[in-house]
């Protein structure tokens, strides 16, 4: 992990995975998953403000080729940029998972959304196979 909120590695693996599409550069991408929530990285997310709770967030998402909600996340500040956020914040990647499986409609996440690039998606399934057992209690 690096300074607060910019995650090299799942960055790195996000580059690889639009550059080659393969199996092997998605695994890559897990791999920088879990490694975030084993350090419980921060990573960036669009929050949109929630009118009359200022203590909570409704963080932004996209719907993926399956129809189906993904809740946005993203690597660094740059590129938070790249997704064109109008409220980007800061929070724990153990929260945005809570965040998941509290969430009925939420699928899992997308990584890195920007407009025209391929975003690469972890579903809440996949989440369950590379988490620790523990991680719906986080």
């Amino acid at each position: 992990m690096s300074e607060a909120g910019e995650n090299i590695r799942l960055q790195k693996a996000v580059e690889q995975y639009r550059k080659k599409g393969t199996d092997e550069a998605y695994y890559a991408i897990l791999d920088a998953v879990e490694e975030c929530v084993r350090h419980d990285a921060e990573v960036w997310i669009n929050g949109n403000p929630i009118p009359g709770d200022p203590d909570h967030v409704d963080p932004a998402g996209m719907e993926g080729d399956d129809g189906q909600f993904y809740m946005m996340i993203f690597s660094s500040r740059e590129a938070s940029n790249h997704g064109e956020n109008q409220h980007p914040m800061l929070v724990g990647v153990r929260d945005m998972i809570a965040t998941v499986y509290g969430t009925e409609h939420c699928a899992g996440l997308c990584i890195d959304y920007a407009f025209g690039h391929e975003v690469p998606m972890v579903t809440r399934e996949v989440l369950e196979q590379i988490l620790p057992e523990d991680a719906v209690d986080f």
